[in-house]
């Protein structure tokens, strides 16, 4: 997103299910190829059978710091919008995520080289 800012390239779609706050004007690949939507994440895993308290507590934290505006101005200048959510919506798309892809590498019988 900063090099379609300055015009070193040019914003032709983003590939996740609405536009991007960030870049309204730009389409999304579904408004051309129905159905299209991927997204990238990022996330943070503890150790096996740590304490729920302690997860909920951790969550609370990095929610709150996902709103302060320095972090979602930094954030914005990578072109990357800050999401939140609990542990629970978290793995729920850790799932889905892995049961598509993992279809994916079946059906293309992609190996690792």
């Amino acid at each position: 997103m900063p090099h379609a800012q300055t015009g070193r390239a040019r914003a032709l779609a983003v590939s996740g299910p609405k536009r991007s706050s960030l870049a309204p004007e730009v389409p999304t690949i579904g408004e051309t190829v129905k159905g299209f939507s991927v997204l990238s994440w990022f996330g943070l895993y503890g150790p096996k059978g740590m304490p729920p308290e302690l997860v909920k507590r951790i969550n609370a934290e990095v929610n709150k710091a996902m709103q302060s505006p320095e972090l979602s101005a930094r954030f914005a200048s990578m072109g990357i919008e800050a999401g939140r959510g609990s542990p629970a919506d978290f793995a729920a798309m850790v799932a889905t995520d892995s049961a598509r892809w993992g279809r994916l590498v079946k059906e293309r019988n992609i190996k690792l080289d």
